[in-house]
């Protein structure tokens, strides 16, 4: 299903249909920061709002899964100490959002109901060059110029060796 976005890519509705009000955002972030005993600057408002905006992306491009949902799709419906298992054992990507690990929804072939093969190499190349699972969605979900067509890691799931050789590159630089 294609989703309405504006000119700068941001979804203009939710996944049910209802749209997005940014001027309540805006209210509510304003609000929140008047709150706090210290300034913002700019610079770090803007880049906390940018990451936030990033996962927000993740869970509307192919969603954020609870543990029980991976379970079920896995076909281990209830077996939640599996898929922590994979987790902690650098098969599954794992990120701690909103007080709960979740699970970005593009590590799973949609039509096998399987982790990607990608999937297990992709957390080794990240782990051996110091990224944390956190760090390598983020990496995932932003465009880069090491594809021709300069879009983000995550559109080019197939084929997995050109990822990986991607990943090893981009993750690999030494300033």
């Amino acid at each position: 299903m294609a989703y309405d976005r504006s000119a700068d890519g941001m979804p203009l509705h939710t996944r049910t249909g209802e749209p997005f009000v940014y001027n309540d955002a805006a209210l509510l972030l304003a609000d929140t920061l008047a709150k706090l005993p210290t300034f913002v600057t700019p610079q770090t408002a803007r880049a906390l709002q940018a990451t936030e905006n990033l996962w927000r992306r993740v869970e509307f491009d192919h969603g954020l899964l609870t543990s029980r949902a991976v379970a079920e799709l896995l076909g281990h419906p209830g077996n939640l100490r599996r898929v922590n298992r994979l987790r902690l054992a650098g098969q599954l990507i794992g990120v701690e959002r909103r007080h709960r690990i979740l699970y970005p929804g593009f590590q799973f072939d949609p039509s096998t109901h399987r982790i990607r093969s990608v999937v297990q190499p992709l957390i080794q190349v990240a782990s051996s060059n110091g990224f944390s699972d956190r760090d390598l969605v983020e990496w995932m979900y932003t465009a880069t110029t090491y594809f021709r067509d300069e879009r983000r890691p995550v559109d080019h799931l197939e084929p997995a060796d050109e990822l990986l050789q991607v990943a090893n590159a981009a993750m690999g630089i030494q300033w």
